[in-house]
């Protein structure tokens, strides 16, 4: 019997096409990428990825990754374990949205919407979505600027 080999490992840099640019990534615990703060032109090699300055953190499902339209380019393992995990991120109930939780390295804790109100939300994104929010995080950066 063979066993299937996970889609990603941890520290692994994605090429992620976007529009007809491209936008890099690096794989986390959690089913998370880190998604880092450059657009590029073109295909770009590892050495001139900014890994120090990261846009956004989310879960994702990696079926891109599988269908070869995100392609893993190398991979750059994390200076220690407690830095390959993603940050802390919420949660809102759905059937009491005034209850909050805090999701961090697989534990939930109860939390108060002050709390959590500069975290991501913990939720998985589909890669469209994950694009869709990369578009946001960069529209509101060069509306800032």
């Amino acid at each position: 019997m063979k066993i299937q080999k996970d889609v990603c490992e941890i520290g692994d840099i994605l090429c992620i096409p976007y529009g007809n640019k491209f936008i890099y990534g690096r794989v986390k615990r959690d089913a998370s990428i880190e998604v880092f703060n450059k657009v590029f032109d073109s295909k770009a090699d590892l050495n001139s990825i900014p890994m120090n300055k990261v846009l956004l953190t989310s879960s994702v499902f990696f079926e891109d990754v599988e269908s070869g339209r995100w392609s893993i380019i190398g991979n750059i393992p994390f200076e220690s374990e407690e830095s390959s995990w993603p940050p802390p991120m919420y949660i809102q109930d759905i059937l009491n949205p005034s209850k909050y939780s805090i999701y961090y390295k697989g534990e939930k804790n109860k939390a108060s919407k002050d709390e959590v109100e500069n975290l991501e939300e913990a939720i998985i994104r589909r890669p469209w979505e994950l694009l869709k929010l990369i578009d946001d995080k960069l529209e509101k950066q060069k509306k800032a600027h």
